[in-house]
């Protein structure tokens, strides 16, 4: 089976302001569906594009190719130290 290339989403490149591991919201505008993604190189590494989803992130959302998308940062509690409880 051959592999396509991971579709690539139109804006600025939120890698590389991120923490790697965040978590972010990724909403397909079109058709309202969203993925949670993970933050885990520095990409994209081509101008004009914010971010790379993975084949199965793209696969959920529907998308095949550049789209443009709405991303939020997906807060994490922080954990507690068990003398905290």
């Amino acid at each position: 089976m051959e592999m396509t290339p991971a579709p690539k989403i139109l804006l600025p490149r939120i890698g590389r302001y991120l923490p790697f591991g965040t978590l972010i919201r990724v909403s397909n505008q079109e058709n309202g569906r969203t993925v949670v993604a993970r933050i885990t190189d520095r990409g994209p590494f081509v101008s004009g594009r914010i971010v790379d989803l993975s084949q199965i992130a793209a696969r959920e959302l529907d998308i095949s190719g550049l789209m443009q998308v709405c991303l939020n940062i997906v807060p994490v509690p922080e954990k507690r130290k068990a003398e905290d409880n």
